[in-house]
């Protein structure tokens, strides 16, 4: 499946692989996309898809306030110390 050009922006790789890269997709849909980008996100990844990358989220891609939002979306606790490993930080490189 062919991404969005507005998505594809997003993601600085050469070529993205709609279902091997879905969870950098999802994580950097939810970080940086238009409402657009959200739902074509929400459409075209299954819950379970959805909820797997809310419940282990990619160390150190993710902007607190998306985290909470994307995780509150579908009503998941993450724990403190997995949440803090997600959240973008210079003290995480």
């Amino acid at each position: 499946m062919l991404l969005p050009d507005s998505i594809q922006h997003l993601i600085h790789y050469a070529t993205v692989d709609y279902e091997k890269d879905k969870d950098i997709i999802i994580t950097t849909v939810f970080n940086r996309g238009s409402i657009e980008d959200i739902r074509w996100v929400l459409k075209n990844y299954k819950r379970e898809d959805l909820e797997k990358n809310a419940r282990n989220p990619l160390k150190g891609e993710w902007d607190r306030r998306s985290l909470d939002l994307f995780s509150g979306f579908f009503d998941i606790k993450i724990d403190s110390a997995v949440k803090e490993k997600a959240i973008k930080s210079l003290t995480n490189f």
